[in-house]
């Protein structure tokens, strides 16, 4: 660990080339990880990624900046001339004069970056895997969950947001419980339970919640017929253990909350798992990663969040993965699906998204086929 004190010893060295495995972690400047390799004394600076990281520009800035200091001027003088506009054309209020601008500015950004950015895509090695086979799989809600549903959407709260009379964080507050409830009510239960152990439903978007939910409900013990989604995923690891007895599975999911549902999931139904999220320590990873691949291993699932999944994870010791829930950023679920599908991989790959039929999952996907596909 590098110190960023200036009397330190390291810092006093010459140092020909700096290169740096895993460089997206250098996307926030501020951070003492970056200030520190900054602060050494080297002219020649590379990065190596395999995590998409050129959808912020803030952090495309940052890292652009460690590799080539100076190229795209000041970060006021960035932002001015590229971040700005790019993201004014963006919008779907813009006008024509903003739309081409921001073009302009992208394309300019693109070529200068261009000139030191050497990119590979996963095309390159496609030809040599075996074949990956893709659903997309839309789950019908239970009752509970449509009823919960219309609730949200009729809320106040959530009237207040359509219509454009609140900002910032009642938007995310809104769409993460849709996200909840998607995954399973109980998780919003879970929500519910600890706001009126504050004192913090009334007036706020859990208000009335709990009413809807039978009084015997208690979101200890999940139950399965509460989700759609996890009544289609019960049923697919039950036909993909009989069917396929050697195969094994990964189960990604953006929530931590959600991997304890399918740790649930995974006990009640006797299945062997191994999990990795945000809690387990760095230096345990690549011995989950290791002990799950081998041909030896005893697990059947691999419980996987997405968010400590940027670290270059390889798990081809599974055939089939499950992304539970979707991002609003395609790269997340794209790199997140790609985790089995590998070089040293034999099998031919299933890989499962489960979206609730009809509510926002939907909206999330159009949103990441437009961000895919602009044109």
């Amino acid at each position: 660990m590098l110190s960023c004190k200036p009397d330190y010893k390291i810092q006093k060295v010459e140092f020909g080339l700096i290169i740096c495995d895993e460089g997206h972690r250098l996307k926030n400047s501020s951070i003492k990880t970056s200030s520190a390799l900054s602060s050494l004394s080297c002219n020649r600076r590379i990065i190596l990624t395999g995590t998409p990281v050129q959808n912020d520009l803030q952090e495309f800035y940052a890292i652009i900046e460690f590799v080539n200091p100076g190229i795209l001027g000041s970060t006021t003088a960035y932002r001015k001339v590229y971040e700005e506009p790019i993201l004014r054309s963006r919008q779907p209020s813009c006008s024509e004069e903003e739309r081409v601008l921001g073009e302009e500015r992208a394309a300019e950004l693109s070529r200068l970056t261009g000139m030191f950015i050497l990119r590979r895509t996963q095309e390159i090695i496609n030809r040599y895997l075996p074949p990956r086979l893709e659903w997309t799989l839309f789950c019908m809600p239970c009752p509970l969950q449509q009823k919960l549903y219309k609730h949200l959407l009729c809320h106040n709260v959530f009237r207040a947001c359509l219509q454009g009379f609140t900002q910032g964080s009642a938007h995310l507050a809104c769409i993460t419980a849709l996200k909840k409830l998607c995954n399973h009510p109980g998780l919003l239960h879970v929500t519910v339970k600890e706001r009126t152990d504050r004192g913090c439903v009334e007036s706020s978007l859990y208000e009335g919640l709990a009413d809807l939910f039978p009084e015997s409900y208690s979101s200890a013990g999940f139950n399965t017929s509460d989700s759609g989604k996890l009544l289609v995923l019960s049923d697919l690891l039950s036909a993909i253990r009989q069917l396929s007895p050697s195969d094994r599975v990964v189960l990604v999911s953006n929530y931590t909350q959600t991997l304890d549902l399918l740790q649930d999931l995974c006990v009640q139904a006797g299945y062997t798992f191994c999990r990795l999220d945000g809690q387990t320590p760095t230096s345990q990873r690549q011995r989950l990663v290791d002990s799950f691949n081998s041909p030896y291993s005893q697990s059947f699932l691999f419980l996987l969040s997405s968010k400590a999944g940027g670290v270059g994870l390889n798990l081809i010791g599974a055939s089939h993965l499950v992304l539970y829930d979707i991002d609003w950023n395609p790269a997340n679920d794209i790199q997140a699906m790609a985790r089995v599908w590998r070089d040293g991989q034999k099998k031919t790959v299933h890989i499962y998204r489960l979206l609730t039929a009809g509510k926002i999952a939907k909206i999330l996907l159009i949103r990441q086929d437009i961000c895919q596909n602009p044109q």
